[in-house]
């Protein structure tokens, strides 16, 4: 799943562009961003986070041991988070509320 979601986000970025004449151009050079390409972005950055829990959950999964219905989410820490608080990060050992 997460092969395809990155496959995903390499098709947003060719519809955006890189290069002269194309629509990231356009909207450098008019300094206006349409909708559809902030939309077309959000959808982007979604899926590389969703990729990217995909992994985590792999990791966690093949280094704890722990159940395969664990919760896990990418960690995203705060500037100056040490190494030990990384497991807290990735899977909240409290239960969510259903």
């Amino acid at each position: 799943m997460a092969l395809a979601l990155v496959q995903r986000v390499r098709a947003h970025k060719e519809w955006i562009g890189d290069d002269h004449g194309d629509r990231y151009e356009e909207a450098m050079l008019s300094g206006v961003i349409p909708d559809e390409m902030q939309i077309v972005v959000k959808e982007a950055l979604d899926h590389l986070q969703s990729a990217l829990e995909y992994c985590a959950l792999h990791v966690w999964l093949r280094l704890s041991g722990m159940p395969e219905d664990a919760k896990v989410y990418f960690p995203i820490a705060r500037d100056r988070a040490k190494a030990s608080d990384f497991a807290s990060l990735v899977c909240p050992l409290k239960s969510d509320p259903p």
